[in-house]
């Protein structure tokens, strides 16, 4: 299927498509307005339209976010995920042991604390300690209204060049002008500081890196580089996986029973939390894992279409031709909604998942594109930090669901707006990445059995719970 999204611009919505525009052998360039992802005129992996440049800066931070170095960084983010795990039990009365149920949690709000805690202590070596303080807790709003901003800039390109986005975008120009100053500035303060070696970040292997490409190891020469890479990391590392959870937690805390079945999973598979890390045992956790993988099918990351321009001789895409010059992409949001791929495609139906997970795990069915399914991309241009995002997400969701019982909290606006019949649906708004809104939902200290405090999450020291089966 395609439409005509404007004259010049055909969106698709099939695998085909995706492959034949997005895949490395393309030679599909980037458009202009993706200028609009770069805080100045030095582009960044993604804004730039030189394949070389981003061929360059990819090379030169795959390696922070290879298997193996997310593994050497195992600590650093668990322990934001102990930190996100030890807010959500507090009771009204402000206690955290007993029956009490807690206070209603936003769960997009402590969720992109926790991943922008973890990629800012990755980038710079050091937290901004959302979860605990309030003190920076703007920037998550800012990034919003940013990527709204861009998103409207990018498809409106007249936008940027008359600079009427900055009339009748203001509130968003505000955030903007906000963060990069705050970017600037943080980017400034690390490339002077020096390196310290006991605690590696990324900011350090990128600035190496430009020095190189620069030809010299001037760090005034360098900053700016770095500045635009740092600000598009920032929000690409934390909303993201921010969403995929919060979207998560909302159809768990909508079903009841499937609730029962995953808590039942991850409980009888660990002795305790400390145990819930990436690897064998995790991947056996089927039924979470398919969790994580239908939610990554409803709400992918970057639901839009990543816009790019047809050759000069022109192309075919998907057995139509495209004359030269043409504006194309493929919605990932769109594509993997498509009833050609997926049985009831709007709903929720993890058990779809279940069948291959007998012959792969999660994590490789994620990472390949599929038919209908593509949720970190592909090609020369995919997501980087997939393995960073998949590590957060499984192990936080899965130590949340053996640490606490949870529920939807009462009276849930979606539920009362729902008519007989229809499903609730969650609220992520699709800008360049998405953006989820709640869900709300209550915690309370897992009541199976006794609970013996250990460390900051107080982590259960008895298996319980029957296998359940799949």
């Amino acid at each position: 299927m395609t439409a005509f999204a404007k004259p010049d611009f055909v969106s698709f919505d099939t695998f085909d498509a995706f492959c034949d525009i997005y895949a490395a052998r393309s030679n599909f360039q980037k458009v202009p307005s993706y200028v609009v992802l770069s805080p100045s005129r030095r582009g960044n992996a993604v804004s730039t339209q030189d394949k070389h440049v981003s061929q360059f800066k990819r090379r030169s931070e795959a390696p922070f976010f290879s298997d193996k170095n997310i593994k050497d960084l195992e600590e650093r983010y668990l322990s934001k995920i102990s930190k996100f795990t030890s807010m959500l039990p507090a009771s009204e009365a402000g206690g955290e042991s007993g029956s009490a149920w807690s206070k209603k949690r936003d769960m997009s709000d402590y969720t992109t604390w926790m991943t922008l805690d973890v990629i800012t202590d990755l980038l710079y070596g050091e937290t901004l300690d959302l979860l605990r303080s309030d003190k920076y807790r703007w920037i998550p709003n800012a990034f919003r209204m940013v990527q709204w901003r861009n998103l409207i800039c990018m498809n409106y390109p007249t936008l940027l060049k008359g600079k009427m986005d900055r009339i009748l975008l203001w509130p968003a120009r505000k955030e903007l002008c906000q963060l990069q100053n705050w970017t600037y500035g943080k980017s400034r303060d690390e490339a002077y500081r020096g390196e310290d070696e006991t605690k590696p970040n990324l900011f350090s292997v990128m600035k190496s890196a430009e020095a190189r490409r620069a030809g010299d190891s001037s760090v005034d020469g360098i900053v700016k580089d770095i500045w635009s890479e740092s600000m598009f990391l920032l929000a690409a590392g934390s909303e993201s996986t921010a969403t995929t959870m919060s979207v998560t937690y909302f159809y768990l805390a909508h079903a009841p029973e499937l609730l029962k079945r995953v808590t039942a999973e991850v409980r009888s598979a660990f002795i305790d939390a400390e145990e819930i890390r990436s690897g064998a045992i995790f991947d056996s956790l089927h039924i979470l894992q398919a969790c994580i993988l239908e939610t990554l099918r409803i709400a992918p990351a970057a639901p839009n279409t990543l816009p790019r321009v047809v050759p000069a001789e022109g192309a075919h895409i998907a057995g139509h031709y495209i004359p030269g010059g043409t504006t194309v992409g493929t919605s990932l949001y769109a594509m993997q909604h498509n009833a050609m791929y997926w049985d009831r495609p709007d709903s929720f139906v993890p058990e779809r998942w279940l069948a291959r997970l007998k012959e792969e795990t999660a994590k490789e069915i994620a990472a390949t594109a599929s038919p209908g399914f593509a949720p970190f991309g592909m090609g020369p241009r995919n997501c980087l930090g997939w393995r960073l995002a998949w590590a957060e997400m499984t192990v936080a969701l899965a130590r949340v669901l053996f640490l606490f019982d949870m529920r939807l909290e009462s009276d849930a606006p979606c539920c009362a707006k729902r008519g007989g019949g229809e499903e609730c649906e969650p609220d992520f708004p699709g800008y360049i990445t998405m953006a989820a809104k709640g869900p709300y939902v209550e915690f309370r200290r897992r009541q199976d059995e006794a609970v013996v405090a250990s460390g900051e999450c107080g982590n259960p020291r008895r298996r319980s719970g029957p296998s359940v089966a799949t």
